[in-house]
């Protein structure tokens, strides 16, 4: 993701302490067109012995010293809330899926609520691996068209757990799963819903030291929770393989691991190699720690920024700085035209609009006592709209051009047009919405931060004509920093209040 604002903050919580065990209760559905659909039970606890002994553990009983927990005690802790929290992530997802094939054919209704979602032993055994897989590539990062080993990582795991999986290599370093529900000629039509979680990493040095999972390549690193998406992709496409057979009938879940989000635009080339060939909808969530612990950012229409980069080359007539008089100095000209640069925004934008431009670079000049003969700047324009969008470009090169000439240096401008603006469609919006506030733990939807200029390459997807949304899930958190900070790290002692990243994954799990 593309973005520049930061926020650190925090939210700590007790840890839980007992393993709850959830399943749904059979309804048989049998409603029709003119009739309202019933939601599913809430998720329900059951009594364990594991409860029972927590209960009467002298952590919980009152006036009792508590001893201090074994490594083994708590490393049982932590999973079993990680246990919780996968299971409050399934119910989302299934109870969006359902609000979407009901979308597409209302006759869908005869169907069986009791979509066995409570995979407590599969879950509990799958999530060591899990967290081994998220550290492990948190320490090897990828950037942008360079994610070879993490594409080999997402393809043995997914063979080690689903054994009859069938992947496909898309966009060189990305990979394409499909999950198909049951066969049935004389029911639905057939749908299909993508999910997609980013594969690469950031070019930047991480801070976080003496964090034993710290990225081990310099210049690489894992700041924006790319590693985190890929887990909960991972553990979504295993847990839904299991219920395969109960899936809607002719429903096909697509899982798309894409390459080069940040900056580069993998979307396009996953889009070009047929990702979204027979897809319905698709579906993204990006953990965010400028959004408090809990909400749920997501609103339909244009969410994040149209993004566009330029590049101004200035060319004088360099020479001693001790005769300036003979030459044609390029910098003066390049501050002078970025500072006129800055009245676009405010003097020809209109005020109701919400745009930016940004001089993020300079260079000129190479020794104290040489006037150079270029000087180089680059920097940024985010838009929603498509007008103002060539409405600042045609100012920037009017500014450009014809100060460069009043000081008599020329000059050259490329302009690269980069990500869309992101655009969320109403009917997904609405089916997060609901199935955020119906899980057992509900997430609190708002509209808060939205729109805001960051930029987002799912836009490519909602472009391309199928329908989407893509929501920000706060992930405030300790003393790690916002998304693209040198501080920043997936959370996971966090998954347990369903909060952090992996929480990414869970609108996308099975929407």
């Amino acid at each position: 993701m593309q973005h520049s604002s930061t926020r650190a903050g925090s939210n700590n919580q007790k840890t839980e302490k007992a393993l709850l065990t959830l399943t749904f209760k059979p309804v048989k559905c049998t409603k029709r067109r003119d009739e309202s659909l019933t939601p599913p039970p809430p998720l329900s606890p059951l009594p364990s012995n594991t409860q029972k002994q927590n209960r009467q553990h002298p952590d919980m009983a009152k006036n009792k010293t508590a001893p201090t927990p074994t490594p083994a005690a708590r490393i049982d802790i932590f999973l079993a809330s990680f246990d919780r929290f996968f299971k409050r992530v399934l119910q989302i997802s299934y109870d969006t899926v359902m609000e979407i094939c009901i979308a597409k054919d209302p006759l869908f209704v005869d169907i069986n609520h009791n979509l066995p979602m409570a995979f407590t032993e599969e879950i509990h055994e799958l999530l060591p691996h899990l967290l081994e897989t998220r550290r492990a590539i948190h320490m090897h990062p990828e950037v942008a068209t360079e994610e070879h080993e993490t594409q080999k990582r997402v393809i043995q795991f997914l063979h080690d757990h689903i054994p009859d999986v069938s992947t496909k290599v898309c966009a060189t370093t990305g990979v394409v799963v499909d999950i198909k529900g049951p066969v049935d000629p004389d029911s639905t039509p057939e749908r299909m819903v993508a999910l997609r979680a980013d594969l690469d990493a950031l070019p930047m040095t991480e801070g976080n030291e003496g964090m034993a999972w710290r990225s081990q390549i310099p210049g690489k690193a894992h700041m924006c929770g790319h590693d985190g998406h890929i887990t909960m992709l991972l553990g979504a496409a295993v847990c839904i393989s299991k219920v395969r057979s109960k899936l809607p009938p002719n429903t096909t879940v697509r899982f798309l691991f894409q390459p080069a989000e940040e900056g580069i635009g993998g979307a396009k080339r996953m889009i070009a190699e047929g990702a979204l060939e027979g897809v319905d909808e698709i579906y993204a969530v990006h953990a965010w720690a400028d959004l408090n612990n809990g909400l749920l950012a997501i609103m339909p229409g244009y969410i994040m920024s149209h993004m566009q980069e330029f590049y101004v080359t200035i060319t004088g007539s360099g020479g001693h700085a001790s005769a300036p008089h003979r030459c044609v100095d390029p910098l003066i000209c390049a501050c002078q035209t970025i500072t006129s640069l800055q009245s676009i925004i405010s003097r020809n934008v209109p005020p109701t609009h919400s745009a930016l431009l940004s001089v993020t670079t300079m260079h000129g000049g190479e020794a104290n006592n040489v006037i150079p003969n270029e000087a180089k700047f680059t920097g940024t324009i985010r838009t929603f709209d498509a007008e103002d969008s060539k409405l600042i470009y045609k100012r920037l090169e009017e500014i450009v051009m014809h100060t460069s000439e009043a000081y008599g240096a020329s000059a050259k401008i490329e302009l690269v047009d980069l990500y869309p603006s992101l655009f969320n469609t109403e009917g997904p919006v609405n089916r997060v919405r609901r199935a955020a506030t119906r899980c057992s733990n509900p997430f609190t939807p708002t509209t808060e931060g939205f729109p805001f200029m960051a930029s987002e390459d799912f836009a490519f997807y909602t472009q391309a004509g199928v329908p989407g949304a893509f929501c920000l899930l706060g992930s405030t958190h300790g003393n790690h920093g916002a998304n693209h900070t040198v501080n920043f790290d997936f959370d996971d002692s966090l998954l347990n209040r369903g909060m952090v990243l992996p929480s990414l994954g869970s609108e996308k799990l099975y929407i």
